[in-house]
């Protein structure tokens, strides 16, 4: 009977740790920098992305840009790995040199679950007469 209690006990402590474990694991964020280069062509409203990264949590994307060409501003949104809006309806504009972290809603249209994302962007203003570059690091999670 002894047995039995520590037995059931035991298993229930297992079943315990396993679920804090798995519920640790899948509220992991991505917070590592990653370097980005948008170029945005010639014309007014053509966009660039940024490669797709994956998002585990409902925090927004990091981004720093650290150069903008022609001392332009840029507007950024976030689209999933298939460039599909999420963006929720929230923009980010952006100068040269400045953090902003870009709000979206991939992880709740995608349930919760883990979803590939990028950073969408475009020239804001007149329509470029050249090439607009733009450049800094961004992370899908901006927090863990």
């Amino acid at each position: 009977m002894k047995f039995k209690k520590i037995l059931t006990y035991s298993f229930g402590a297992i079943v315990l740790l396993s679920g804090l474990i798995t519920t640790n694991a899948l509220a992991k964020g991505d917070t590592k920098d990653t370097s980005y280069y948008l170029e945005m062509p010639k014309g007014l409203h053509f966009n660039a992305y940024t490669g797709s990264r994956t998002k585990y949590n409902d925090s927004s994307v990091y981004q720093k840009n650290s150069w903008i060409g022609k001392d332009r501003k840029i507007r950024l949104w976030i689209v999933n790995k298939d460039y599909e809006d999420v963006s929720g309806g929230r923009y980010v504009d952006v100068s040269s040199g400045q953090h902003k972290n870009v709000p979206n809603v991939a992880n709740e249209k995608n349930h919760g679950k883990a979803i590939g994302v990028r950073i969408a962007g475009e020239v804001q203003g007149a329509p470029n007469t050249v090439v607009i570059a733009a450049k800094g690091v961004w992370s899908p999670d901006s927090r863990r």
